[in-house]
């Protein structure tokens, strides 16, 4: 299936903040409850010790992504204690709080505007992308790629969508009642929540259009190689792949890329 770069709702400068937001909030729940990218955790883990980096500078946060739950495994199952700082180019600052708030305290965020394509030198750490990298263009993605490696970061790129129709029938059947099942479960409780998804059903048509967008924008394992065919060179080794998610009908298409260490440049 052809790429399609598209515009979501959300993403759009005359979407109402609260459908934003609520968009945003319903998804950072989801990705957390359904413990979607939690077999993302051994393949980051590796990577940054690797790297030899023990904090992640997530990037394209929205309402804090799946952090939550993958903070918890780094200190219960991986055995791997790191500290978080989520980003974004348009910050939820309120909800970005309260994430804040219910977490250990290893987990952090930057009220300011963060650009993906040029992040600025003083944020180092191993650099995290979750359900977002389709957001960009090829030529912004290539920006993205080529930033890491000028200053020399390491890099997760991790996406739950997938190009095909399968997934976009699963999108168009299944997210609608998800939303309506599980948004009084989103907490703090938000009138607005309620009212857009009960009263003026719109969060539920705007998720699932969104979800639809973004499988159609969706980089392939092969697109991504293409990617980093295009910036490579002999100081970055990249891993790209797809890992199942246990009990759930998706599969996580990843890229991972590292600087060399000069024992490894000099053998």
């Amino acid at each position: 299936m052809k790429r399609f770069h598209l515009r979501e709702i959300s993403d759009q400068h005359w979407c109402p903040r609260p459908l934003r937001d609520g968009a945003t909030i319903f998804l950072q729940y989801f990705e957390n409850v359904s413990n979607i990218f939690s077999t993302t955790s051994s393949l980051i883990r590796h990577a940054m010790e690797r790297c030899g980096a023990r904090r992640v500078i997530d990037l394209c946060s929205g309402s804090g992504g799946p952090w939550l739950r993958l903070y918890q495994s780094f200190h219960e199952r991986e055995g791997f204690p790191i500290t978080i700082l989520l980003t974004d180019k348009n910050p939820n600052v309120e909800f970005l709080r309260q994430t804040r708030a219910i977490s250990c305290k290893g987990l952090d965020f930057l009220p300011a505007s963060i650009d993906a394509t040029n992040v600025p030198d003083e944020l180092t750490g191993f650099r995290t992308f979750f359900n977002s990298f389709h957001h960009f263009s090829p030529e912004e993605a290539l920006s993205i790629l080529q930033d890491a490696m000028n200053k020399r970061q390491g890099i997760g790129i991790f996406e739950a969508t997938e190009r095909n129709i399968m997934a976009i029938l699963q999108i168009m059947l299944l997210i609608p009642a998800s939303v309506f099942v599980l948004m009084p479960f989103v907490r703090p409780i938000r009138l607005s929540l309620l009212f857009w998804t009960y009263i003026i059903p719109l969060l539920p048509f705007i998720i699932t259009h969104d979800g639809v967008i973004s499988s159609l924008r969706t980089y392939t394992p092969r697109e991504l190689r293409n990617l980093t065919e295009k910036v490579a060179n002999d100081s970055y080794v990249w891993k790209i792949g797809r890992k199942p998610v246990p009990n759930l009908p998706r599969t996580i298409t990843y890229l991972i890329g590292c600087p060399i260490t000069d024992d490894e440049a000099s053998s």
